[in-house]
């Protein structure tokens, strides 16, 4: 068992950083597909012999070091000729060999495959193409290359000719060089909200690359936001609080994503604003 949670582990804390990475707000596109790339690398490289032998060494060390049992051999039943007429070539695998086999590879071809059919080999240029709509990278010369190739899955919602004008435009453009240059004195990066919101307020130069805009920010690998409420959502309304009404319910979820803004708020103005919105003014400080 000790072993197993080992390969667990391992496995777990290569895509930790990855998955981190891939729910934070200020995502960049580009850079979280290639994360992925060099996770996929990773977990493959795992896959073999030497990788596998190091790793079997240094846990049965551990055991011994923390006095855990050793896997052991099972003890081999006998095939009864009836039912099979050469038991003799029925094939024993050792705890090791059972365990490379069963365990310690599947885990890794699992992870693989869960990786690839998430971000196959159509979807990461896509993903890839829209990231490059960012205010880091749209000045970039591969920016239109990279563009066009997820264009081509929208092309009935957008007119081509007119979106690559537009993005030349705005690449030699004074707005994104401000918005760049705003982020920069906060010190920060500018993320896809901050370019969003500067274009929307010109709809007439920059339509096409608004209507990019809108559907790069709504893809699930860009609002992540909304599939943290989600989560959010599982602790809170348990079982044990199964009987909490809506609107309960919707306040302290929204409590639980916005921690981080909730932990600034002046407590002892909130009691104030409380006190003032009850029908009864009490002594509550």
């Amino acid at each position: 068992m000790y072993i197993h949670f080992k390969v667990l582990k391992k496995v777990l804390l290569l895509s930790k950083g990855v998955s981190d990475k891939l729910q934070s707000e200020d995502l960049d596109v580009v850079t979280g597909c290639e994360r992925v790339t060099d996770l996929l690398a990773s977990i493959r490289a795992l896959r073999c012999e030497p990788k596998f032998e190091a790793f079997w060494e240094s846990t049965l060390q551990k055991c011994r070091i923390l006095s855990i049992e050793e896997p052991k051999d099972e003890r081999v039943r006998k095939i009864p000729r009836r039912i099979d007429d050469n038991p003799e070539t029925a094939v024993h695998l050792s705890p090791k060999d059972k365990f490379r086999v069963s365990f310690y590879y599947n885990i890794l071809d699992l992870m693989s495959s869960s990786i690839e059919s998430r971000f196959d080999k159509h979807n990461a240029p896509v993903l890839k193409g829209l990231g490059y709509l960012g205010p880091s990278r749209l000045a970039s010369p591969e920016a239109w290359e990279n563009i066009s190739l997820a264009v081509q899955w929208f092309q009935s919602d957008l007119d081509v000719d007119a979106l690559e004008s537009e993005i030349f435009s705005l690449q030699t453009s004074l707005l994104l060089t401000n918005v760049n240059k705003k982020a920069k004195s906060e010190k920060r990066k500018a993320s896809f909200d901050d370019l969003f919101k500067v274009l929307q307020t010109e709809p007439e130069c920059y339509g096409n690359v608004i209507k990019l805009m809108k559907i790069t920010l709504t893809l699930p690998l860009t609002s992540t936001s909304a599939e943290r409420a989600f989560s959010k959502l599982k602790l809170i309304k348990s079982r044990l609080r199964s009987t909490m009404k809506q609107e309960s319910l919707e306040s302290l979820m929204l409590m639980s994503v916005e921690a981080d803004i909730l932990e600034q708020l002046d407590l002892e103005e909130l009691v104030e604003k409380f006190v003032d919105m009850a029908p009864r003014k009490m002594d509550l400080v």
